[in-house]
């Protein structure tokens, strides 16, 4: 599942943004990587599987404001939405913008330049983010 993922977020990013998707694909990043031609070259998985009533204090799984200083500084994160949940929007504060999420959306944004957070969740929350370290592209 995650392979075909990776492979549908980089045809989305090549179709809206081509220029980055062109820097992107085909890194060198290890002697490992089994496939050049995908976008992203990292992933976070966020499993939030609690019961409704145990979702309590310490802000009940949602995401702290902040910025990911080591995500590619001219580049996207990708947000994928594995399942719906209550809660856990997505905001930009100095954006002024909060955006509620459902399943299989896709959200493309600049995770270094950006700050965001989730909002509490009132149940589940499931997503995947794929993102390409600074790095990659510092460390020539």
């Amino acid at each position: 599942m995650i392979r075909q993922l990776e492979k549908e977020v980089s045809y989305a990013l090549s179709l809206y943004y081509y220029s980055m998707a062109k820097k992107y694909v085909g890194l060198k990043v290890s002697n490992y990587i089994k496939d050049p031609s995908v976008a992203f070259h990292a992933f976070s998985l966020n499993l939030r599987k609690k019961q409704q009533q145990d979702l309590v204090g310490d802000r009940a799984g949602a995401v702290d404001e902040h910025i990911d200083r080591w995500d590619a500084k001219f580049g996207f994160c990708c947000l994928v939405v594995l399942e719906t949940f209550t809660g856990g929007n997505l905001v930009f504060p100095e954006l002024e913008l909060e955006i509620v999420l459902y399943r299989g959306d896709v959200v493309f944004f600049h995770s270094s330049l950006l700050k965001h957070f989730n909002s509490e969740v009132v149940r589940d929350r499931n997503s995947m983010v794929f993102f390409n370290d600074e790095s990659l592209f510092t460390n020539r």
